[in-house]
């Protein structure tokens, strides 16, 4: 359903795409279709049919990096861009566990500061929380990171980074790091903070030799 909410939008706001950063090659071939447009005219093929192949090929081009989940920056700006749209038009809700506000609510109490950091854009994670099915959830979060400000979510430095961002750089364990991924909790782990992977449905699975490393919880409902 996701997927088909992006390429609803994409088809829509195509005419940008080439100015996200998406493919490099892409944009680098629509200067040389600037400086060739002659020639291409001469072989009865005009600059605007080329645009538009170009602008077809980007497409194709963000609906593959969607489906391969990647992490870069430009992908998650424009995901960012599209979501902005939906939420807006109300098109658009977040879905949020129930145990989730609960937890926020109970960690607010407690004074204990939330953050979030995902390899989505501060600005994607702020949408996200704000227009969610239980209501705005930004009033419970301090702060955002994204691979921009923290850096990759499988580097330990990232959490390192953040850790001295937030002034524990020398006592990182009074961080504790909630996550889905045995990846990330092994580079949070490595930089010296407490983490606990969920296991919630249809997240990817994880070995049980891999998950035994950390701490697991189903549900927010216990945590702090």
């Amino acid at each position: 359903m996701r997927l088909n909410v992006y390429l609803t939008r994409l088809q829509k706001i195509g005419a940008h795409l080439n100015f996200w950063g998406i493919s490099r090659n892409f944009r680098s071939n629509r200067l040389k279709m600037r400086e060739t447009g002659l020639q291409m005219r001469s072989k009865s093929q005009t600059f605007d049919q080329m645009q538009n192949l170009s602008r077809r090929q980007s497409w194709k081009n963000v609906a593959w990096q969607m489906h391969q989940d990647r992490k870069i920056g430009s992908l998650k700006n424009l995901q960012g861009y599209l979501w902005k749209r939906g939420y807006f038009s109300g098109e658009l809700k977040s879905f949020c566990y129930p145990d989730v506000q609960e937890a926020f609510k109970r960690w607010n109490l407690k004074s204990i500061p939330t953050y979030i950091y995902s390899s989505g854009s501060i600005n994607a994670q702020k949408l996200l929380f704000q227009y969610t099915e239980e209501g705005d959830l930004t009033k419970y979060i301090t702060s955002y990171f994204d691979t921009i400000t923290a850096g990759p979510k499988n580097l330990s430095q990232s959490y390192s980074k953040i850790a001295s961002e937030l002034g524990y750089a020398d006592k990182p364990s009074e961080i504790l790091f909630l996550t889905d991924s045995f990846i990330e909790a092994e580079a949070a782990q490595a930089a010296g903070l407490k983490t606990i992977i969920l296991l919630r449905p249809h997240n990817p699975p994880i070995e049980p030799a891999d998950l035994n490393k950390h701490e697991s919880r189903t549900t927010f409902e216990d945590i702090l």
